[in-house]
């Protein structure tokens, strides 16, 4: 009784931790990875445009610029949507929802 009780209090909360992180990091790469496909297109377009403008060499920076601000952006979005979430499915389900 004491062992199942010790594995319920610590080897399940655990595994529950373990793939909360999991899924997380897999996200957090799959994310990465798009958001430097993005930027890439951003680059690629920029340069295009002012490519078909015909415009001086030197505004050949404004793309970078641009590519800067966009990276700049998404990294704004993504700090303001980091929360803190728990990992305990017992306070997930106790919590009160207030309805009305």
């Amino acid at each position: 009784m004491l062992r199942a009780y010790v594995t319920q209090e610590t080897v399940h909360p655990l595994r529950g931790a373990v793939r909360w992180l999991g899924v997380g990091l897999g996200a957090a790469v799959v994310v990465g990875i798009g958001c430097c496909f993005l930027l890439l297109a951003a680059l690629r377009a920029t340069q295009d445009v002012l490519a078909r403008l015909d415009v001086h060499p030197a505004w050949g920076v404004a793309s970078y610029a641009v590519t800067i601000v966009v990276g700049g952006v998404f990294v704004a979005v993504a700090l303001g949507r980091i929360g803190k979430g728990t990992l305990s499915l017992r306070r997930r389900r106790n919590r009160v929802r207030w309805v009305g």
